[in-house]
């Protein structure tokens, strides 16, 4: 979806593009990471419990849809998502970026204090937390297409990735 509105920004219209579900098809989580904002694990938990949001610690909290796993130090926090307020599919890479972060904390989302992190790559040394998100399904990915709604940046990791190149026609 990002790529459609890049294409239409740089005034090419539309961007023809082909993603199938195929047996091999598998889409990857893709966490945040909260970095220069100087929110401990305690910041973070009081912060959002005012938020009205109910945060616990967990040590073995997994991501699961409809939670966010925040790593935080040593600490491990578990926090159930609110429910979307308006029509529509809403993904729970928007509520944490819109309710956690904007809302709570005051950090912009697009802003250098958060950046995404495919699972399975390190942790970068200057984080303050990681929120983890689990995957999104393709389910959701079809649902928020139908409703003609994009997808939040950075919210799926697509596997296996088309050979590299690029191929133009006029079409």
């Amino acid at each position: 979806n990002h790529r459609v509105a890049a294409a239409a920004a740089a005034g090419h219209g539309a961007l023809l593009a082909l993603v199938t579900a195929g047996p091999a098809l598998k889409i990857g989580a893709i966490h945040r990471v909260l970095t220069g904002t100087g929110l401990g694990p305690e910041d973070l938990v009081s912060r959002w419990c005012a938020a009205g949001l109910d945060v616990r610690y967990d040590e073995h909290a997994v991501p699961v849809t409809g939670e966010a796993v925040v790593r935080a130090g040593s600490a491990v926090l578990r926090v159930p998502l609110p429910a979307p307020d308006g029509p529509g599919p809403v993904i729970d890479h928007e509520l944490v970026e819109q309710v956690l972060f904007a809302g709570a904390l005051g950090i912009d989302p697009d802003g250098p204090c958060v950046r995404p992190l495919p699972a399975g790559r390190p942790l970068p040394p200057d984080a303050d937390a990681v929120v983890l998100l689990a995957p999104v399904s393709y389910a959701d990915v079809l649902a928020v297409h139908a409703a003609g709604r994009r997808m939040p940046r950075k919210a799926t990791y697509f596997t296996p990735k088309p050979r590299s190149g690029l191929v133009l026609a006029e079409l």
